[in-house]
């Protein structure tokens, strides 16, 4: 994606294309999902429908880290229905409707049973169209609360939802607790890495505590740029998740994590700041530059956050990089992006670390 005439146009009300039609016998019933609750957003107002990123914060960070939070990483449509059956249709950033995609990139839904997320099902196409079975087969009809993650590393602009006629469909109750945000690099937005949305390490901590959990990964970026820190600080969240380390060099942590943390006391006093290492690479202990590189960068955050707990900085909690596996290995798919296994061993990680900081909201009941 770039910042073409063409790119802007579709981003800002271009015609949609023509609409696809089912191969099924009974067209399904469509819904704009823009009308149900849309989740893992930080600035709901501020930015187009299924962007994580306020819309005048083009021009205030790098290209690279703005394009990339086009991505759907994080974000969710939350609604409740009685269908024993869902389809979708949705356009991307071409302006196309969208087939063919690769698992990470596709549209995944969950259900809640017995009051824990249940995975049901992956987006399919039909008959190799452009309207896709989010579930393998009918369901017995009755009321559930579902989910729909967005793709991970691609845009949307707009998206239905599909369902036999006569079916009900209305919004989850939104969520009103000061969310948990992560803001990092690939490893955080799960682009690059995890099967499929829903496996990456926000969005287990996400399902796992039934938490509001906002997605500020940008893959290739999150470098602790000022103008960066300055939006990640504009949400009032309960907690901060900094992951930034596999991006940055030593030197640049020297010079830019400091700041970002008094920046980030000075804008929320007294929200708690999570600090991680990077991760080991694996194959750093035969590759010596990539020991190194990760050796050095740690080294530099350390550092810092012992002159940031000499200074009397309070709310600091540090995650050493050795810890997120476990001293395991094989959890990377390429020495540093985990695995779907390896961002499970990352959450049994962060989530005793970030229970004590959840605010206990009691969920609206059915009616």
């Amino acid at each position: 994606m770039g910042k073409s005439k063409a790119f802007w146009e579709v981003r800002h009300g271009a015609p949609l294309p023509p609409l696809p039609l089912s191969a099924l016998p009974e067209q399904p019933e469509w819904h704009d999902a823009a009308r149900l609750t849309i989740a893992g957003k930080g600035w709901l107002d501020e930015s187009l429908t299924y962007e994580r990123l306020p819309a005048r914060a083009e021009d205030r960070i790098p290209e690279r880290p703005w394009m990339h939070s086009l991505a759907g990483a994080g974000i969710s449509i939350r609604f409740e229905s009685d269908a024993p059956m869902f389809y979708a249709r949705w356009v991307d950033y071409n302006n196309e409707w969208a087939t063919k995609q690769a698992p990470e990139n596709q549209l995944v839904l969950y259900v809640r049973m017995d009051g824990s997320w249940r995975w049901a099902g992956l987006a399919s196409e039909i008959n190799d169209g452009r309207v896709l079975r989010l579930l393998s087969g009918a369901i017995p009809v009755g009321k559930r609360e579902y989910l729909l993650y967005l793709p991970q590393g691609r845009g949307v602009r707009h998206l239905d939802i599909g369902m036999p006629k006569g079916s009900m469909i209305r919004p989850s109750p939104p969520r009103t607790e000061r969310p948990v945000v992560f803001y990092g690099t690939s490893i955080i937005h799960g682009a690059a890495a995890a099967s499929r949305p829903g496996l990456n390490l926000v969005s287990l901590v996400e399902r796992h505590f039934d938490y509001p959990v906002i997605n500020l990964g940008f893959s290739g970026s999150a470098c602790m740029e000022p103008e960066a820190i300055e939006l990640v600080a504009e949400i009032d969240a309960c907690v901060y998740v900094l992951d930034c380390l596999p991006n940055m060099l030593e030197q640049t942590v020297r010079e830019r994590f400091v700041p970002a943390i008094h920046a980030l006391r000075k804008a929320r006093p007294r929200t708690p700041i999570v600090v991680v290492e990077s991760l080991l690479y694996e194959d750093g202990f035969l590759v010596e530059s990539r020991r190194a590189r990760c050796e050095d960068s740690n080294a530099a955050l350390r550092e810092g956050y012992a002159r940031l707990i000499g200074e009397g900085v309070r709310g600091l909690v540090y995650v050493p990089g050795a810890s997120l596996f476990g001293g395991e290995t094989e959890f990377t798919r390429d020495g540093t992006h985990p695995t779907d296994f390896g961002y499970r061993c990352m959450a049994r990680v962060f989530i005793p670390i970030l229970a004590p900081y959840l605010e206990a909201a009691p969920r609206p009941a059915w009616k």
